[in-house]
């Protein structure tokens, strides 16, 4: 089954207001979440239908991936 990134018109303004090295970064952890679909961990509540998923600590700064 192939998989898809998509991203709130909200979350791309802040993507592309990240620097440059971080927006790579990121976006090459994010591209790996299309083969490991359920990489993270799942939310509970409302959200039990997301995972989270934490790339690894970039300069110090932790990011979260919804």
């Amino acid at each position: 089954m192939s998989y898809i990134i998509l991203q709130t018109p909200a979350a791309e303004k802040q993507f592309r207001k990240l620097p440059r090295l971080v927006r790579e970064y990121l976006y090459t952890e994010i591209q790996q979440l299309k083969d490991h679909p359920n990489a993270g961990e799942q939310l509970t509540g409302m959200l039990r239908q997301f995972r989270s998923f934490h790339p690894k600590k970039f300069h110090n700064v932790h990011y979260r991936v919804l």
